[in-house]
């Protein structure tokens, strides 16, 4: 039965971060041996060589490569949806932070979804999801009722699953409120019923069931209520920890996390629930992309690799952040935390984040490494990672020698062994090359 679950229990504790990234990597090199000769060279080649040596990079706390290609998807490579996702999940929280630093503004959590069944296929739900968003925010009811409610503006993020009633595509809302003066929990409700009927009734015109506000097709909560502290436990449970996106408990037939985590705003949290939707299990019998794609692995289910390929043709070109206008612009206005350009998807994986060059890693047995250890590379990254450029070089140098012990044990061919360069000279020579490519890059 299509998007079956046959993974292990969601409610099981998540793997740590290190083990999360080795997942990540394989999977993408798994994907990428799957991907036919009419797959995009970009994300076949996502996390190779660009042509020389890659460094090894620290930045306290994070590791990195550099002179490596990245494709950019979202939607369809592992590696770089963590990437983006933490990026806009970043950014994100900043805004929700720095708006509800005004006691005169709210926001609230506004999800809408659908009903479908197996009959429909992705392009059918997509299409009719995009539709339907039209419609919530075009017309008369729209501005009327966003300024009875004094709704400033908004983001929208994506969700997609699959489970035994088919695709399904959900929308989160965040509502950014400014309240000047009183205004009733009504006017909100109201707004919230508004933009629901009219959902609904795109939904109904595209072919679909009309979905019903009280059991699960409406769900709207707010991030606070009174002063500027005043969090009420039931609206930060929503907030999922980046670390722990599994806990998840039943409630009024929505998918709500455990209760606040102590260290993180509210911002925070509310923005890895929003963004980070390569954290997240599915709920019930629903699966995410990423869980159909480890099954497939797994299990080798055909209808888990139909699902993926229809997944992977339709669903590129799908926006998972949008903005409202004028909204970031806004909130950008009140804080030097949030550039007011937002950068694209490519742009977030390409930029050179600053850093110390631990040292630089052969091309050809990088690219073996990758082939055949994908994991491995993704240990080194994480031992860049660590808190100073020394600790993170011992780390490294660590994982390259039990690599090395794997090869000697198989006999492989001595170039091919993984030794990281840290001749300062050919560091130096290498970081103006990049640099020198970056500022050509800007021009053009």
């Amino acid at each position: 039965m299509r998007g079956v679950r046959t993974t292990d229990d969601p409610t099981a504790p998540t793997p740590e971060p290190a083990a999360r990234r080795r997942s990540r990597y394989k999977t993408r090199a798994a994907i990428q041996q799957l991907m036919d000769e009419h797959g995009s060279q970009r994300r076949r080649f996502c996390g190779h060589t660009t042509g020389g040596s890659v460094q090894v990079r620290h930045t306290p706390g994070a590791g990195g490569l550099r002179g490596v290609q990245r494709c950019g998807s979202v939607w369809l490579c592992p590696t770089c949806a963590a990437t983006i996702g933490q990026h806009r999940a970043d950014e994100l929280s900043k805004a929700l932070d720095t708006w509800r630093a005004d006691p005169s503004h709210d926001v609230v959590m506004l999800t809408l979804t659908m009903r479908h069944h197996q009959g429909h296929t992705l392009a059918q739900v997509r299409d009719a999801y995009r539709s339907a968003w039209r419609a919530v925010t075009s017309g008369r009811a729209w501005t009327r009722t966003r300024e009875a409610a004094g709704v400033v503006g908004y983001t929208r993020s994506t969700e997609l699953t699959v489970g035994a009633n088919g695709w399904h595509l959900h929308a989160h809302v965040l509502l950014f409120l400014d309240r000047p003066h009183a205004l009733t929990r009504l006017a909100v409700e109201a707004f919230a019923m508004s933009a629901f009927d009219r959902w609904a009734a795109k939904l109904v015109a595209a072919g679909l069931p009309r979905p019903i506000a009280s059991s699960g097709g409406l769900d709207l909560r707010a991030i606070r209520e009174g002063g500027a502290d005043g969090l009420a436990t039931y609206l930060v449970k929503m907030a999922a920890a980046a670390d722990d996106a599994t806990g998840w408990v039943e409630e009024d037939s929505h998918r709500l996390p455990r209760a606040g985590e102590p260290g993180r705003t509210a911002g925070q949290q509310l923005a890895t629930e929003a963004v980070r939707a390569d954290l997240k299990a599915g709920r019930r019998e629903n699966r995410t992309m990423w869980q159909v794609i480890s099954d497939y692995l797994a299990h080798g289910e055909v209808s888990d690799r139909d699902i993926w390929r229809e997944y992977e043709a339709i669903i590129p070109g799908t926006q998972m952040l949008v903005w409202s206008r004028g909204l970031r612009a806004a909130i950008a206005a009140l804080t030097e935390d949030l550039p007011a350009a937002e950068l694209t998807d490519q742009q977030v994986v390409d930029r050179d984040r600053e850093g110390t060059t631990l040292g630089m890693l052969d091309a050809t047995a990088y690219g073996h490494a990758l082939r055949v250890a994908p994991d491995v590379i993704a240990d080194v990254v994480t031992a860049a990672g660590a808190a100073t450029p020394a600790e993170a070089l011992v780390g490294v140098q660590a994982v390259l020698a039990r690599y090395n012990e794997r090869l000697d044990a198989e006999a492989a061919p001595q170039y091919l062994r993984l030794h990281l360069d840290t001749d300062p000279a050919r560091i130096h020579r290498l970081d103006e090359g990049f640099r020198r490519l970056e500022r050509e890059h800007a021009t053009t």
